[in-house]
């Protein structure tokens, strides 16, 4: 079980200007600057997402550039939504890629909200909704199929639990169009010895509702707990080049390089 409390030292250290230090109804909601870069961070020990204050496209999460790989599976997208809005990252990003993308933020944290939308580089035009409920009641009452859904909603290294029930899953499925792509942020380890339980249970929903399942390693060391993400499509990927002004192009390759299919059971 974490503790904040005994990791608030470290993050006083490395972190010295505190911007914002407030408490939700669910949890302890910090931004912390170091430099040019702005850390969210909820209950002293879980990040959230952070931004270059000088350089906004720049991706600092390696996990949020293996994101970008969803564009292997989709040549274009019109309706996105990120479950787990954290510092807003994926919403930008989006927002970059596809200026006529119709946007959905969703959190259950009223604060987290307003913290992304006042202090990171959240996107605020009238294609870009932001709704406070939670993830699978948000994709309950969806009602128009999306072509691209990022579930980012880990706190101190889990899943909410209702997010790794197969009623999740087949939500997520039934919200998705033809040629739709889940991606779903999991920190585990990569070998299987050494996988998280979560995850296998994750990889067992997904496998049985997607043809296609990939993972994305963000680091060589397999064997170490890392974001991974997790790619659910109905359709294999079409090797391209993947570029974006605010991610590294070698690092990107790489991940295209460690690509991994998952057995599906489709």
């Amino acid at each position: 079980m974490n503790d904040w409390k005994k990791w608030m030292p470290t993050f006083e250290g490395l972190f010295p200007h505190t911007v914002i230090d407030k408490r939700s109804d669910y949890q302890r909601v910090l931004i912390r600057r170091k430099g040019q870069i702005q850390y969210l961070i909820s209950d002293g020990a879980s990040w959230q997402g952070a931004v270059d204050l000088r350089h906004p496209q720049k991706l600092i999460f390696r996990y949020q550039e293996a994101f970008l790989l969803h564009q292997l599976f989709l040549n274009q997208v019109t309706k996105f939504a990120l479950i787990g809005v954290g510092a807003g990252t994926a919403l930008h990003t989006v927002r970059t890629l596809y200026p006529g993308c119709t946007i959905d933020g969703v959190d259950f944290d009223p604060v987290m909200i307003d913290v992304a939308l006042t202090h990171f580089n959240c996107p605020l035009d009238e294609s870009t909704s932001y709704h406070c409920m939670d993830g699978l009641a948000y994709l309950e009452a969806r009602q128009e199929p999306l072509d691209l859904l990022f579930v980012d909603a880990f706190y101190q290294e889990k899943l909410p639990t209702g997010f790794v029930q197969p009623q999740f899953f087949q939500q997520v499925k039934e919200c998705l169009a033809p040629h739709g792509v889940v991606c779903i942020n999991v920190i585990t380890p990569v070998t299987n010895d050494a996988q998280t339980n979560e995850f296998r249970m994750i990889t067992e929903q997904m496998g049985a509702l997607f043809p296609e399942l990939w993972l994305i390693p963000t680091s060589m060391s397999l064997s170490h707990s890392q974001n991974v993400i997790l790619v659910g499509a109905f359709r294999p990927p079409c090797p391209r080049a993947i570029r974006y002004r605010g991610a590294s192009f070698s690092r990107l390759q790489d991940y295209q390089d460690q690509m991994i299919k998952l057995p599906a059971m489709v």
